[in-house]
């Protein structure tokens, strides 16, 4: 749709959400069952932590570059917040 100005950086970033869960779920599920000493099973938590932080690295990049191009239409923020939003008005 050509009229449609949403951002695409919006859209992978709440895409990427689920990649960041997913990552944690499977630390978790890792680290369930192990007991209190050291375990080698250990060793695979790490790489879900980095595969977290370099996902949100790039989502908080993606999210600098939108907010340093955003252009707010001050008037019609004012027109639509002054409608109201519920199908009542």
């Amino acid at each position: 749709m050509p009229q449609k100005k949403n951002p695409d950086a919006c859209e992978l970033i709440r895409g990427k959400t689920g990649r960041v869960i997913g990552s944690l779920t499977s630390m978790l599920i890792t680290l369930k069952g192990l007991p209190l000493a050291y375990n080698k099973d250990m060793q695979e938590d790490k790489e879900g932590i980095f595969d977290a932080l370099d996902t949100w690295q790039n989502c908080v990049d993606m999210a600098t570059f939108v907010l340093d191009e955003l252009k707010v239409n001050v008037e019609r923020t004012r027109e639509a917040a002054l409608k109201g939003y519920s199908k009542r008005n």
